[in-house]
């Protein structure tokens, strides 16, 4: 596991959200794991229009930045890759739920489909 020392956190935070998601496909692509937020059953957070969106981040304390400030109660979970690729991101598909990509204490993470993120998650792949 990728521990993250503060200045690297501090500055990947700064990126606007579409430098953040080109940052999150290239890791969890090295990784082979993202982070997401779990309580009961994994969380989801509202979009300005109403609609679910499903929060990943790259590394755990991304996510934890994010848990203290808007879901204290609950806690980070890894999800692994190929069972994101597999399973996560098309079952997001059939019940609409866009993915937020990265999102941080102080703003919205990159909000993109899930046909997207496989997609782009494949092409980084086959550079491994």
């Amino acid at each position: 596991m990728i521990i993250l020392n503060p200045k690297e956190i501090e500055a990947v935070l700064k990126l606007p959200a579409d430098k953040r998601y080109q940052h999150f496909i290239k890791r969890i692509a090295d990784q082979e794991e993202l982070w997401g937020i779990y309580d009961s059953d994994w969380i989801k957070i509202k979009y300005e229009d109403g609609s679910d969106l499903f929060p990943v981040w790259p590394n755990k304390e991304y996510a934890q930045l994010y848990l203290q400030k808007y879901c204290p109660s609950a806690f980070v979970k890894t999800i692994d890759l190929y069972e994101f690729i597999d399973t996560f991101l098309p079952e997001l598909g059939e019940r609409n739920i866009a993915v937020s990509v990265f999102p941080t204490p102080e703003g919205e993470g990159h909000i993109v489909c899930y046909e997207k993120v496989i997609a782009d998650l494949n092409e980084e792949l086959e550079k491994y």
